[in-house]
């Protein structure tokens, strides 16, 4: 093995030592040990380390200790390790032979047998309790330490004093001790009897200079104390001591180690521990690197994961298919889904590993993020072909997205595959999938009945599945459907949360009920929840929308009170309610307030709001000010910006300025929409310049800006303010011909302008027919 370049690892060692116990190849199994010391390979099992142990006695004719293990006849547990440890103490102080047996237990059980010895975590002691935490070692009849018992005592009494009192002590005596140190769970204890038997007992008492180093073989502190760690600063004392060891601990122990960190996700300190490691010569496996790289890719930095396979590749260690997957999951974390395809490919042509279906279910969560539905299900089917049975899972991914594209018929089709054909069934994520899809469709009944139906496969909806529906049901103004929604889900047994709540209350405030909304709003508190933003914004809107300015300020400061930050939908809201009941200076306020204090800047949107509430307040100039002042900023501009102020300019009779606004355009990279001409066209039969407008109106249609209903009724409202009545009648018909009506402004100037009578029947009986039914009567021209 070692000939052909292939190295042997710890299973290896493990495997030969265990055969040379079996055969009692004694002879040979010391120099194993010495071996595997050196490489800094540690013994998997306990009682295959006590027989190693004994092995080396064995050969050595060692007079110390003889540890040896048997089978126990009375298992009290199938669960409990299936051993008794029998150690032989030869005390030469006293001349004689003492054995005593101690037997394995599970942490947690107490109590006593009939033989009166106590049983504690590590196993039996032969000390009374009394004597044991009183720390007087004096009056044990022999110092024969058991696991933990005695070694507890040293530890809660006077470790240098007791030990000089004690004039006994024999060598064998230390050797258990030091056995029992190895097995105890709190670390400072550990590190204080470390120092003791270094200090003390190591140089002079133990004849074999292996066996410092198998008896820390023995031992497996690091796993429970990484198991345990939940701070950084914790992890990052136990690394230090870990290594300061010699030999260093197992690879398995600095996984551990690492592992922990990385689920506290200080993903920047593993890596930083990673570089110690490797400075140190801390042993490393792929496993180590798999941690490492998934650290890189948490971070968006997956470069930095393929740097860490190429070094890992450099020391002879070829990546996997886990390791793989975290890089495939890192560049679709990053939303680099082509550069994961490519990858994955790669992978497979070259046959650098055989995907699995966590890696395969990774490609299509990232195909599936940008809705490359097509791809993801050609994935799906080469992994049949590749024998390779997607999950539950992959088919819900895939599900999800084809419901958040609309395509909610195919993922009924898949979903009926997964079950009929593939025997996969469907969880809860499955079926709220298509809830929601089938939901976004307003497919009402369908959705309710696959609710139905996840309950008769005893698929217990949990509360997302119930909040997806009282959200639609809100969203359509169906509140009363959401509410029996809401009472079969308490029913259920399910307690509604803040998101239910805030479904609710967005429902009543879309329908103008500020009361029930304040009820739920109100309720939420005697619920015992805690309202976010969310809560706060969902109610504000509605207060804005129904001009309850006040209500919505004082709430606008309730958010502050309660320590929570207005984000930035809060401050939009706020603003449009102000400007909407022409409180346009308050509104400027609180503008520079959000820019003072909100760590996200204002967007377009936000600044699109204070334009078009200070041109709607009659304050193009303001307007225009901010404008400019956003140009030196070099802040970005659309074309709604542009006709929001073109609108506000034409409106209030600054056609200059409009002219300027709208020929900037095309320096800007700019394209006039059809609300940007209507706006001009508006400007300019405002101040009497309908050929200007017709001009306008003709070269819409020449550079391919389709005119819509609102351009004829404003060209025609233009017309007939200007007193042009010939040609009203081939634009009429022109609406006619496109299926556009007459609004009620447009009727209303129609009666002003023209005589019903002097008008000649075609006209008339036109005018008719584009005049909508609830036009007339509220024109009163059903004669029409």
């Amino acid at each position: 093995m070692a000939e052909v370049g292939c190295v042997p690892d710890r299973v290896t060692y493990n495997i030969l030592l265990w055969g040379l116990l079996k055969n009692k190849h004694h002879d040979t199994i010391k120099m194993l040990l010495e071996e595997m010391d050196g490489k800094g390979c540690f013994v998997e099992r306990m009682y295959q380390c006590l027989l190693a142990l004994d092995s080396i006695f064995w050969v050595d004719n060692s007079n110390i200790i003889t540890v040896k293990v048997e089978k126990s006849p009375n298992l009290y547990n199938k669960n409990i390790v299936d051993v008794t440890f029998t150690v032989r103490f030869k005390c030469e102080n006293f001349g004689c032979e003492r054995e005593d047996e101690f037997q394995p237990h599970i942490s947690g059980y107490g109590g006593r047998d009939h033989k009166g010895l106590t049983r504690f975590m590590g196993g039996w002691t032969l000390l009374k309790e009394g004597t044991r935490l009183g720390g007087r070692f004096q009056n044990s009849p022999r110092y024969i330490p058991t696991w933990n018992g005695e070694y507890e005592s040293f530890i809660k009494g006077n470790l240098s004093t007791e030990i000089e009192k004690v004039r006994s002590f024999t060598r064998s005596v230390v050797e258990s001790i030091f056995l029992v140190w190895l097995h105890h769970s709190q670390l400072q204890m550990k590190m204080k009897m470390n120092i003791l038997i270094k200090g003390t007992f190591i140089a002079p008492s133990f004849k074999n200079p292996f066996l410092f180093s198998a008896i820390q073989m023995i031992s497996a502190p690091h796993l429970s104390m990484c198991q345990k760690i939940t701070k950084l600063d914790d992890a990052l004392q136990l690394f230090d001591q870990m290594s300061q060891r010699k030999p260093l601990p197992s690879v398995v122990k600095f996984n551990q180690l690492l592992q922990a960190v990385t689920k506290m996700q200080h993903y920047s300190c593993s890596i930083h521990l990673f570089k110690q490691m490797v400075a140190i010569g801390a042993p490393v496996n792929l496993y180590t690197f798999n941690i490492v790289i998934k650290c890189c890719c948490q971070m968006s930095c997956t470069r930095d994961g393929f740097a860490v396979v190429a070094y890992g590749f450099r020391r002879g260690f070829v990546p996997d298919v886990y390791i793989f997957s975290t890089l495939l999951n890192g560049l679709v974390l990053e939303d680099r889904i082509l550069e994961a395809e490519r990858l994955f490919k790669k992978l497979i042509k070259g046959k650098l590993c055989e995907p699995d279906v966590v890696m395969y279910s990774t490609m299509i969560k990232g195909l599936c993020k940008v809705g490359i539905n097509d791809t993801a299900i050609g994935l799906l089917r080469l992994m049949d072909e590749r024998g390779c049975k997607p999950d539950v899972m992959t088919y819900s991914t895939i599900i999800d997205s084809l419901c958040k594209d609309k395509m909610v018929d195919d993922a009924l089709k898949l979903f009926n595959e997964m079950i009929f054909h593939k025997g996969i069934v469907p969880d809860v994520v499955t079926y709220s999938s298509l809830i929601r899809g089938l939901c976004n469709l307003s497919r009402w009944d369908d959705a309710v009945k696959m609710l139905r139906e996840m309950e008769d496969e005893r698929i217990s909806p949990n509360v997302i599945t119930y909040n997806i529906l009282v959200d639609a049901f809100c969203k359509e103004g169906m509140v009363e459907d959401a509410e029996a929604v809401l009472n079969i889900m308490v029913e259920r047994g399910k307690v509604p949360d803040l998101v239910t709540y805030n479904s609710l209350i967005d429902g009543f405030c879309l329908r103008g009920e500020t009361k029930k909304a304040k009820e739920i709003f109100d309720l939420i508190r005697m619920r015992g929840l805690v309202h976010n933003v969310v809560t706060y914004n969902s109610l504000l809107n509605g207060y804005c929308k129904k001009s309850k300015i006040d209500e919505a300020l004082h709430l606008f400061h309730e958010i502050t009170e309660q320590r929570m930050k207005p984000d930035v939908i809060t401050y939009n809201t706020m603003l449009q309610g102000l400007f909407r009941v022409g409180r346009y200076k308050d509104a400027l306020e609180l503008f520079n307030e959000m820019k003072a204090h909100i760590q996200i800047p204002p967007g377009a949107f936000t600044y699109g709001i204070v334009l078009e509430g200070l041109c709607n307040n009659h304050q193009v100039d303001e307007a225009l000010s901010l404008f400019r002042l956003m140009s030196e900023k070099k802040l970005s501009f659309d074309i709604v910006m542009y006709n929001i102020l073109i609108d506000g300019a034409s409106k209030c009779g600054k056609l200059d300025i409009a002219k300027v606004l709208f020929n900037d355009l095309c320096a800007r990279g700019l394209y006039p929409d059809v609300w940007t001409y209507n706006a001009m066209i508006c400007g300019f039969c405002w101040e009497g310049l309908v050929r200007e407008s017709k001009e306008l109106f003709q070269k819409m249609a020449e550079v391919g800006c389709v005119p819509d209903r609102v351009t004829y009724n404003i060209l025609l409202r233009g017309l007939l303010k200007n007193g042009q009545h010939d040609t009203i009648k081939m634009l009429l018909e022109e609406m006619d011909g496109k299926g556009f009506s007459i609004d009620a402004s447009t009727c209303s100037m129609l009666i002003d302008r023209i005589s019903i009578k002097s008008l000649d029947d075609s006209l008339l009986k036109l005018i008719g027919k584009l005049v909508p039914k609830e036009v007339k009567e509220a024109a009163c021209l059903e004669s029409i």
